[in-house]
């Protein structure tokens, strides 16, 4: 399989680019488009990539 069809048809990949999945504080920043939160990290501590970063001190305004 090509790298562009994985990257252009994967569900992981679809469902990390639409920030209207992330969850907890990143669902509601109004930065993460910019940033986005380390995916990584959420998942290794919740097991949740969608789950909001770990690390973030920011609180969002909505």
């Amino acid at each position: 399989q090509r790298f562009q069809e994985i990257w252009e048809q994967s569900p992981l990949f679809l469902e990390l680019r639409n920030f209207k999945g992330y969850k907890g504080n990143c669902g509601r920043c109004e930065y993460v488009n910019v940033c986005g939160g380390c995916r990584a990290r959420a998942y290794a501590v919740s097991g949740d990539y969608l789950a909001q970063e770990p690390f973030c001190a920011y609180q969002p305004r909505s």
